[in-house]
């Protein structure tokens, strides 16, 4: 039984319902589009593989008067941007409430999934205090075909996920958007605004982002060091985990407000979460190379195939079997078509700190 509405989008509206006495949501299109039961159907598929406290469980999709129709975990609250509006929040509750979203997307990434629209529209404030992220309608494969379509808030949209930078549209994009929503919610607007599309775009990737304390001065330099780190214009200079993000956060929920070093939670080479299976022929093939480079048969190796059978997952289990061995390991990431096809290895090289032989 529906019991009345609890919000409306673009596409989609949610109501109050009620089953065996229980209240869930359910999730209805707006339109009789054919297309809707596919996305449905999708983004329950999605939701179905993940699980964090701070993501709505799907309970059933189905059909009902020839409509889609999705239920799920009914979350009483307010939308973030409903609290930024109402109150001046406080930055450790501020940072506590990113910390769990950061939660929930590091369940997501690990699942291989990009949320693509973090919004303060899209991230619940229950009753409890507790933060929930929301609405996987626009979630995609991490590094997939489909990722790389211009879909999001751009207010709080990444250079490459906007298309503005040629870079895989990954984790590291969702992580840019959260350090927007963390801006917004420390000086009560978002570091970039304009009246043009194409001039929004074009601050979000040439314009170094603003210093939060400019707008606000009670934010702390921790607090501002972690937002300049989410809004680096290079994924590459980001946080590389949401995992690393939340303990972070979770030092600043807790009252620090020095600054610290940040992202020492990264998982390093090798640590994963999921087993690497039905690659053992890869593999095998990448030991047995490994094992003749060692005997000093060196040489090079390409990984290659589409997006999303798991290129780096293999080549970093090669990066931890080259660790357990005591081998240094370097790493980084290149850019497609770019114009200096060794540049990649030449900001490697240029890391490698190479002691001094001293004079001869």
């Amino acid at each position: 039984m529906l019991d009345g509405i609890l919000g409306t989008g673009a596409f989609t509206v949610v109501y109050r319902g009620t089953r065996d006495g229980l209240p869930y949501a359910v999730k209805i299109p707006l339109t009789d589009d054919p297309l809707m039961e596919a996305a449905f159907r999708r983004e329950a598929a999605l939701l179905a593989v993940l699980d964090d406290p701070a993501l709505a469980r799907v309970h059933e999709v189905g059909q009902a008067d020839g409509r889609p129709y999705l239920v799920m975990d009914l979350i009483d609250g307010v939308p973030l941007a409903h609290a930024l509006r109402e109150t001046t929040v406080c930055h450790r509750r501020l940072a506590s409430w990113i910390a769990q979203v950061a939660g929930a997307l590091a369940e997501a990434h690990r699942a291989g999934l990009v949320h693509r629209d973090i919004t303060p529209t899209n991230i619940m404030i229950c009753e409890d205090g507790q933060a929930k992220l929301i609405d996987f309608g626009l979630a995609t494969v991490s590094g997939g075909e489909s990722a790389a379509a211009t879909v999001g808030t751009f207010t709080y949209s990444a250079p490459e996920q906007t298309g503005m930078l040629r870079r895989v549209v990954d984790g590291q994009a969702d992580l840019y958007s959260l350090g927007v929503v963390l801006f917004e919610g420390a000086c009560g607007r978002p570091p970039f605004a304009a009246a043009e599309v194409g001039e929004l775009l074009a601050l979000h990737l040439t314009c170094p982002p603003p210093d939060p304390r400019e707008f606000n001065p009670e934010v702390s330099p921790a607090l501002a060091a972690v937002i300049a780190r989410l809004l680096a214009k290079d994924p590459d200079d980001r946080y590389r985990t949401a995992t690393a993000l939340r303990a972070d956060l979770a030092r600043l929920a807790e009252g620090t407000t020095e600054t610290f070093a940040l992202g020492t939670a990264e998982p390093g080479l090798g640590a994963f979460d999921i087993d690497l299976v039905g690659r053992a022929d890869e593999l095998r093939r990448l030991r047995h190379r490994w094992n003749a480079a060692r005997e000093g048969h060196g040489g090079a190796v390409l990984i290659e195939g589409p997006a999303g059978v798991g290129k780096s997952r293999l080549a970093r289990e090669l990066a931890g079997i080259a660790l357990a061995d005591g081998c240094p390991v370097y790493h980084g990431r290149g850019q497609q078509a770019h114009p200096a096809p060794f540049a990649l290895l030449r900001g490697v090289l240029d890391d490698i700190d190479i002691p001094s032989a001293g004079p001869a």
